[in-house]
Formats: C-alpha cells, sequence, structure tokens
C-alpha cells in the first residue's frame, strides 16, 4: 500500500493528490518516484509518439 502525506504534490503537474478523482491519484512508476495518473499517462504517451 501507497502511503504519502496529505499536503503531497504531483512533481510535474504540481496538483494535489486526490482519492476522488482517479486520474489525480498517486501512482509509483518502477524506479519508485510518484506521479499523479494523469501525468504519468501523459508522459508515457508523449514518449510513445514524441
Amino acid at each position: 500500500m501507497l502511503f504519502i502525506h496529505l499536503s503531497s504534490v504531483c512533481d510535474v503537474c504540481l496538483q494535489s493528490y486526490t482519492e476522488d478523482n482517479v486520474e489525480k491519484s498517486p501512482h509509483t512508476i518502477p524506479c519508485g518516484h510518484i506521479f499523479c495518473k494523469e501525468s504519468v499517462s501523459t508522459s508515457n504517451s508523449q514518449h510513445i509518439t514524441g
């Protein structure tokens, strides 16, 4: 289970993580960094198509 501080924000979009909005929920990438799902998805699609 992932535990983050309530005041933590995504380092990519600088928005707070939320439980109410799946796109803003925290997600861990393989190296252990944590970003919101929306930022991870955007980053992956830009990497693949960019």
